[in-house]
């Protein structure tokens, strides 16, 4: 590996740390977010440091200087941690609220959850916005995951550029891998939040997600930098679950009650579980021009689809970490899963089983 990857590949750990301290420490004592931002200038001459790195030569003076502020960044982010941790104490276990700014991801990133986010693309989760997108747009994705719906949005603005963010550093890499596998040039992944978008005012003729916006408990945050970042007549394009409307058919043994339950343990970690049917409302209040509302079922009902389903769910929402919060929040005891787990082994069987996900979506301008 020469010197300019390793030093790319040290921007990318150092600033997937960085943001992660940062989101966590909102919660922290003013003491620990004034330790961490203090560190902002080693971060600031840090990447100044490796922007040398694009010269043909780079000097061993510039390797020392980037080498020393990283070794640095590291010792901090180190103590940082630490006192998290530190100070933390055994709130996390007695709370059944989230602290304002902060937020647990309800799905996580376990490798059923990933599987499911495998099968959808912007032909199927994107429909009403594709024939938005013209050659040449510049487009922001945010809350990318790993990219599947990314990818299908570059494609449509080519030879324009694709932007996708998201808080969790592997999967942006991801996305980035994903991108480069398909040949799509024009895409640039990097890790952010929706809440405080690293990117100017009036950059982008379209901002895009999927399945994010549930999870902000800070909704009208994200919707102002989505406006801000916005160019005048810009687009933005939101699409999120209803949990009240989605289901699993036949109801054996009160299945609807685990969708009840995903809905309460959404709601304990700061998000909106009925978000999609109210996104165009939300827009509306928000300022956007033009909102028109859409709406899609996601449906499991095919041998194969209905052996998928029931893995993902045995694999997510029966496994240790949901069962575990659910429980924590006082919303459904563990014995309550055993039973739903049942259930959920003879609509497996049944030969007219059903499940789908309710989504609902809006599109808007920006005045």
């Amino acid at each position: 590996m020469d010197w300019k990857e390793h030093a790319e590949r040290l921007r990318s750990r150092l600033e997937g740390e960085r943001d992660e301290l940062r989101r966590k420490a909102r919660r922290a004592t003013k003491e620990v977010r004034d330790e961490l931002d203090g560190m902002e200038g080693k971060w600031k001459s840090f990447v100044a440091r490796l922007s040398e790195v694009e010269l043909s030569e780079v000097s061993e003076d510039v390797r020392g200087t980037a080498e020393g502020l990283a070794d640095e960044l590291r010792a901090g982010y180190a103590r940082v941690r630490d006192r998290l941790l530190d100070t933390s104490g055994g709130a996390a276990e007695s709370a059944s609220e989230p602290e304002p700014g902060e937020h647990a991801y309800t799905m996580g990133y376990g490798e059923e959850f990933l599987q499911l986010l495998r099968r959808r693309n912007a032909d199927t989760h994107a429909a009403d916005l594709l024939p938005r997108l013209r050659s040449g747009m510049r487009v922001l994705d945010f809350g990318c995951g790993q990219g599947t719906i990314s990818v299908g949005l570059a494609k449509a603005v080519e030879p324009g550029e694709l932007y996708g963010i998201d808080v969790e550093a592997p999967q942006v890499e991801a996305a980035a891998a994903a991108a480069k596998a398909g040949g799509h040039e024009n895409t640039t992944f990097q890790v952010g939040d929706v809440t405080d978008l690293p990117f100017e005012d009036g950059w982008f003729d379209v901002v895009h997600c999927n399945a994010v916006l549930m999870h902000v408990p800070d909704t009208d945050a994200a919707l102002a930098e989505i406006e801000r970042v916005l160019k005048p007549g810009g687009i933005v394009s939101v699409r999120e679950l209803t949990t009240a409307s989605s289901f699993m058919e036949p109801d054996f043994g009160n299945l609807h009650g685990a969708w009840l339950a995903y809905a309460a343990l959404l709601t304990a970690n700061g998000g909106h579980p009925q978000m999609g049917k109210e996104i165009a409302g939300i827009l509306h209040r928000a300022g956007f021009a033009d909102v028109e509302a859409n709406g899609s079922f996601e449906l499991f009902h095919t041998e194969a689809d209905r052996a998928f389903f029931h893995g993902f769910l045995t694999q997510w929402f029966f496994g240790e970490d949901v069962v575990a919060a659910a429980t924590k929040h006082g919303i459904v005891a563990a014995e309550q899963f055993e039973a739903w787990g049942r259930s959920l082994g003879a609509w497996k069987e049944h030969p007219g089983a059903v499940a789908a996900f309710a989504w609902g979506g809006a599109i808007g301008r920006k005045k």
